[in-house]
């Protein structure tokens, strides 16, 4: 049975902890982590939020939504991008094992 949705309000501030598996880290180094700030940035255009990156951490988001936004497709988003994009670099990796 899946879970209740959350639920999200309009103009509220979330701390939101995103995890990697098993947990491992979100970041393997500075790269990741800039990229991961790159498509939130992009997110933060094409829907309305604000991100306080100071308390960006390893795995830590602060997100204020606006009037008209969806946390959970704010959300939905910017871990897919950045999943799909640090799955391609894993696969690089493995390929040519640096």
């Amino acid at each position: 049975m899946p879970r209740a949705a959350r639920i999200a309000f309009p103009s509220m501030v979330y701390h939101i902890i995103s995890r990697g598996n098993n947990p491992k880290p979100v970041f393997r180094g500075k790269e990741d982590f800039e990229k991961y700030l790159e498509i939130c940035r992009r997110y933060k255009d094409q829907y309305e939020f604000r991100l306080y990156h100071r308390v960006l951490m390893d795995n830590h988001l602060l997100v204020k939504t606006d009037e008209n936004s969806s946390l959970s497709k704010i959300m939905q988003g910017i871990n897919l991008a950045y999943t799909i994009w640090f799955n391609r670099g894993m696969a690089r990796w493995v390929i040519f094992g640096g």
